[in-house]
């Protein structure tokens, strides 16, 4: 509840942060906050990053610690960068915390854009809603940058959304590699049993 900045700070000090980010985390806050007289935008991230580097640094809310801890732009990429989102509205403050990093159209295999591509995730939406199999002819009579074929070949060959690129919440220092691949490995399998190859 966005009562006043003192119940903001409780309630914020209830999460632990430090499950999310170390000391060494880019941190990127976008703020969204109805006109309001009790809290501003810029008032909400100024309590939120205090409670968070109270949290890391073992105590410490001095503001000399803004410095250390690094921070960026909402739409530019770092590596460890974790995203916050906020957004306060009638009293009440939510908070999203990015578990993917780079957008998930974003799949890791393409390194340049051609004129208006398509994104893999409707590609793959799409290739499913058609009941399209690796069994059957692909034919692409309007291919540009060539998402369809690309992602059809990859679902072929069993290759998941998360094969060529990785995730902010892996980042995490609750993260869990072991059960991260136990089920990417379950997710391959179940993908296709068998690598084919498609005629495209």
């Amino acid at each position: 509840q966005l009562s006043n900045p003192a119940a903001l700070k409780q309630a914020l000090f209830k999460i632990s942060w430090s499950h999310y980010l170390t000391v060494d985390t880019t941190l990127a806050i976008k703020v969204i906050a109805a006109p309001t007289r009790r809290l501003g935008s810029g008032q909400i991230e100024s309590i939120l990053t205090d409670v968070i580097q109270y949290q890391l640094y073992e105590g410490s809310s001095s503001r000399t610690l803004i410095q250390t801890f690094e921070r960026a732009k909402w739409g530019s990429s770092h590596p460890n960068m974790q995203r916050l989102l906020l957004h306060a509205d009638k009293g009440r403050l939510t908070i999203r915390i990015d578990t993917c990093g780079e957008l998930l159209h974003k799949r890791g295999w393409r390194t340049t854009d051609g004129p208006a591509p398509l994104r893999g995730t409707h590609v793959c939406g799409a290739l499913r809603l058609l009941d399209w199999n690796p069994k059957i002819a692909l034919i692409d009579p309007m291919c540009g940058s060539g998402t369809i074929s690309i992602e059809a070949a990859r679902w072929s060959h069993g290759m998941t959304p998360y094969t060529n690129r990785t995730f902010s919440c892996q980042n995490w220092p609750i993260f869990q590699p072991t059960l991260w691949a136990q089920e990417k490995e379950w997710g391959e399998a179940k993908n296709t049993s068998s690598p084919l190859n498609p005629t495209i």
